[in-house]
């Protein structure tokens, strides 16, 4: 939910983000971009851990490359 996204936006301490577009610019499905979070029920509003994925037919070069969209799209017959 959107408390969960806004918690998550802020405590994001390796690629701070500056708002929640540029969370949301992280959240692509169609460049194969995930975000898993790890609760539990005794914390439902507490992540304990976060995941950002980027799922790619082909290992990417840098992150650059996957931060500003230069990789392909991944083939859904691939299975990604």
């Amino acid at each position: 939910n959107r408390t969960n996204f806004s918690l998550i936006a802020r405590q994001e301490a390796v690629h701070p983000m500056k708002s929640l577009s540029d969370f949301k610019s992280r959240l692509q499905p169609e460049f194969g971009r995930r975000v898993f979070g790890l609760f539990h029920p005794l914390l439902p509003n507490q992540p304990l851990v976060v995941l950002y994925a980027s799922l790619q037919p082909s290992m990417p070069a840098s992150m650059e490359e996957i931060s500003t969209q230069t990789f392909t799209t991944p083939n859904k017959s691939s299975g990604l």
